[in-house]
């Protein structure tokens, strides 16, 4: 019920070529029976935003923000991947800064079992591939 929204986003590199910029995009939605810009992604993915949408009066104009529905970083928790998340300042205050750190501390553990996952792929696919051609070699 801050008066500034803040995005926390995760970003994973691309690989080369693949460079995506939608995410860079705004759309115009209605808010409250005005209309506000927000990033196209929370337009496509309502459900990464966590709490209540709402136009409110901010420095002398209206502005877009989350409201505090419940408690932000439970509804985060509740899912089984890292997510991208909208939240109020104050709702993320309230919880302390060490409940951040916990979350950002189980986002990089995640994001190292990934790593290390891809990696285990990464030697499984070589070692298919060196498979393949020692049979391609005996088969001519």
């Amino acid at each position: 019920n801050a008066k500034v929204t803040v995005d926390c986003v995760l970003i994973k590199k691309c690989a080369s070529g693949q460079n995506d910029k939608t995410w860079t995009q705004l759309e115009r939605i209605e808010v409250d029976g005005r209309r506000e810009r927000i990033n196209r992604y929370f337009v496509r993915h309502p459900k990464q935003v966590l709490g209540k949408l709402a136009s409110v009066p901010m420095y002398e104009r209206f502005g877009l923000t989350c409201q505090f529905t419940s408690d932000p970083i439970a509804l985060w928790q509740q899912g089984e991947q890292p997510k991208i998340a909208t939240a109020t300042t104050t709702a993320m205050t309230e919880k302390g800064a060490g409940q951040l750190d916990h979350l950002i501390a189980q986002c990089e553990e995640k994001i190292r079992t990934l790593q290390n996952k891809y990696r285990e792929l990464t030697g499984l696919k070589c070692q298919q591939q060196v498979m393949e051609a020692r049979i391609n070699a005996l088969l001519r």
